[in-house]
């Protein structure tokens, strides 16, 4: 029959290549907008993890420790001080008007409450609306204030006597060693540019899908793409979406699309190594899985 099906899908996906070269959405859908994605998304996180944040600091004790304090906090990769204000207000406004995304608040008396084992208590506050921003200053400044108390304590325990290694067992008796695996730079581009790309160009394949199916209604052309297709919607859908023919490897052997009709697919399987098959074509009934096993080599069919 010179109508076969392996035909009647190489003149849909004709049609179908027609259709796409004269409709700027596809070719929109299936080239501009990932190329668009993939470019914006790369190029956006392009540096990893932000660096240099700026942030403030409130100092009305102003000695030389919480000086120290400040200065080891503007080492920190994340932060960066940009300002020092003169009260709490000035620096809730600053962070309010987009200045800075943290300050820190060192009130007064924190280096005599210190010195005394007093416990002074120390603030630092956080603009949480910019969520990137606000969780790594706040690592950074819990870190120092964790840091600034262990100094202290050392610098309490040498006074009474202490050896540095007494000091250091008292201060951390668990001492933590942690490595960060697969991500080790921690870098936000590794792990959402791996997830939202390729949730993107999916969101994109059914939108593309979807629309491709729902023109043939628009345009009132079922008919004529279903008679193309025999009114066989296996024939009509995979002559759509998919090329009139498919060649799978397997070792020696392979496997060729011969014919797809309601009732199943046909195949024709040809060797060179042993593999027979009688001479009427093998069939598989439709929604089923095969397998063509000759001794290592083995041929998955799935329909």
């Amino acid at each position: 029959m010179n109508n076969t099906v392996h035909n009647r899908i190489f003149r849909i996906a004709r049609r179908e290549v027609f259709r796409i070269a004269t409709r700027p959405l596809y070719l929109f859908c299936m080239i501009v907008a990932p190329l668009f994605c993939y470019l914006f998304f790369t190029t956006l996180m392009w540096n990893g993890l932000p660096t240099d944040m700026p942030a403030g600091v409130v100092d009305l004790d102003n000695t030389a420790t919480t000086r120290s304090i400040i200065r080891n906090l503007d080492a920190f990769q994340q932060t960066k001080i940009i300002a020092h204000y003169p009260s709490f207000a000035d620096a809730r406004k600053a962070m309010q008007q987009g200045k800075i995304y943290a300050f820190y608040y060192i009130p007064k008396g924190t280096t005599e409450k210190a010195l005394a084992s007093r416990q002074p208590k120390v603030s630092f506050y956080t603009n949480y609306s910019y969520l990137v921003a606000g969780s790594l200053l706040y690592k950074d400044q819990r870190t120092m204030s964790e840091l600034a108390g262990g100094a202290i304590g050392r610098a309490t325990l040498y006074a009474k006597g202490a050896t540095e290694d007494q000091a250091m067992a008292f201060l951390q008796p668990i001492v933590i060693d942690s490595h960060v695996l697969n991500n080790p730079w921690l870098n936000y581009s590794v792990y959402l540019s791996n997830t939202i790309i390729p949730g993107i160009l999916m969101l994109l394949i059914f939108m593309t899908t979807v629309y491709t199916i729902g023109s043939e209604m628009k345009t009132n052309t079922p008919k004529e793409w279903m008679g193309m297709a025999d009114n066989s919607i296996t024939v009509a859908l995979t002559g759509k979406f998919r090329l009139n023919s498919r060649v799978i490897p397997t070792g020696g052997h392979r496997v060729d699309l011969h014919q797809v009709g309601d009732a199943g697919l046909v195949l024709r399987v040809k060797a060179d190594k042993g593999l027979t098959v009688s001479d009427s074509p093998f069939e598989l009934p439709q929604d089923s899985i095969r397998v063509i096993q000759n001794g290592d080599e083995t041929v998955h069919v799935l329909v």
